[in-house]
């Protein structure tokens, strides 16, 4: 502006400037400013001059295509780098100095190693057999009693079943004498304890001294994560097969009366002793869908144990066949299963299954089924039971309900004198 006023001037003080004139001296500003920019040895591009100055509407910059200006970099371009570098050299002084602080640094020593823990052995193994996968309770020294442990890994173990493609049908066996001798004694009846079937926490005394009644709903929700495990043999879109020795009993049948079909070996025995006192099924539907009505209140009215040729005679299980071999059938039968399409074994279970939801509403009978064994573990003569096996121990207290029976572990005892 300082270079171009003069020249406008020039041109109206003597009166003859004229419109061309005028333009002319307009289009050579830009010439004259880079010029005098030059000569002062300096650049005078940047926006912020050109808007100082009055005139937003030249152009700022004047750069060509390849983005430099007049054979040189643009400024902007030249100062970004320059900065970049000094940082990156910056942060690498300070990361040296940093480094070798910490070398001077005396060492500090080392945590000790946390010791592994004892994981408790597996109580369901699995093994694949072609297309059948099996599912082992492998806690034979106990009867393969019911634990948290045994219904977590057994939920685990069918979903996994269920999500494989290889697997088509999935066979429930157990190792030892005994297929499943009910809930475990040794946990289930201790007190204060999460998964306790006897008095739960709820029930402690509180600071003031005063007992708490009994938490049906808390029970219902302990006893209810049991009772939909077992369901899961039921419920997944695979066909499940049992094959049944020894004892399968109380809680055992709560488990596998949920099996699609059940092969037992001759010398099985089937039953819920608790039905006498302290408890009753977790899923009444299956008993009733298996005996029909009436088979079931005979055996429920009494808690008599039932032989594994009378259960396959009243339709509780599908054959009975020799102890020898139970194995190689139950096997024989599942691999005879497999031999359908995975899609086909699917569409049947969901069928037939859709059928016994709309006869025995299975969710709502599991419901009433465990809040009333809560309510039956907490009876007068629950309650009575409980305080007579602090005296006498648990084994004795139930061989003492069964010996007027003689029944379960008293006809075999009488079998051995």
């Amino acid at each position: 502006q300082r270079f171009l006023r003069p020249s406008v001037e020039r041109h109206t003080w003597a009166g003859a400037l004229s419109l061309s004139a005028l333009v002319s001296a307009i289009r050579g500003a830009p010439a004259i400013l880079r010029k005098a920019a030059h000569r002062n040895g300096r650049r005078n591009d940047r926006p912020e001059t050109a808007h100082r100055n009055g005139h937003p509407e030249w152009p700022i910059g004047m750069a060509t295509r390849n983005g430099r200006r007049n054979g040189r970099p643009r400024r902007a371009s030249v100062l970004a780098q320059s900065a970049s570098a000094k940082h990156a050299a910056g942060m690498a002084t300070r990361k040296t100095a940093h480094e070798a602080t910490r070398s001077s640094e005396p060492t500090r020593p080392s945590a000790p190693a946390r010791k592994p823990r004892n994981r408790p052995a597996p109580a369901v193994r699995e093994e694949d057999d072609g297309k059948v996968r099996h599912l082992v309770l492998c806690r034979a020294d106990e009867f393969n009693t019911i634990t948290p442990q045994l219904r977590d890994e057994l939920v685990e173990s069918l979903d996994r079943a269920d999500r494989s493609a290889a697997v088509r049908v999935v066979l429930l066996r157990a190792e030892g004498r005994a297929f499943c001798a009910g809930f475990g004694l040794d946990w289930s009846t201790r007190p204060g304890t999460t998964d306790s079937r006897t008095v739960t926490a709820q029930n402690r005394p509180t600071e003031a001294g005063a007992d708490r009644a009994w938490d049906s709903i808390a029970d219902l929700a302990m006893i209810g994560r049991f009772a939909e495990a077992f369901a899961k043999l039921n419920s997944i879109s695979k066909p499940t097969l049992a094959a049944v020795q020894g004892w399968c009993i109380a809680g055992g049948t709560d488990m596998i009366l949920n099996a699609d079909l059940i092969i037992a070996g001759e010398s099985a025995t089937f039953g819920y002793p608790p039905a006498r006192v302290w408890g009753t099924p977790e899923a009444m539907w299956v008993w009733i869908a298996r005996l029909g009505l009436e088979r079931t209140k005979r055996y429920l009215f009494t808690g008599d144990e039932i032989p594994a040729p009378e259960a396959a005679r009243i339709g509780m299980i599908l054959e009975c066949v020799p102890d020898v071999a139970l194995q190689s059938r139950a096997l024989e039968m599942a691999h005879r299963m497999a031999k359908l399409p995975m899609n086909q074994l699917q569409m049947m279970k969901l069928l037939t299954n859709d059928v016994a939801r709309q006869l025995y509403a299975p969710d709502r009978s599991r419901t009433l089924s465990c809040l009333m064994d809560g309510v039956a573990r907490h009876t007068q003569e629950g309650m009575d039971f409980i305080d007579r096996s602090a005296i006498v121990g648990w084994r004795n207290a139930v061989r003492e309900r069964d010996a007027p029976f003689g029944d379960y572990g008293e006809r075999r005892r009488d079998r051995d004198t």
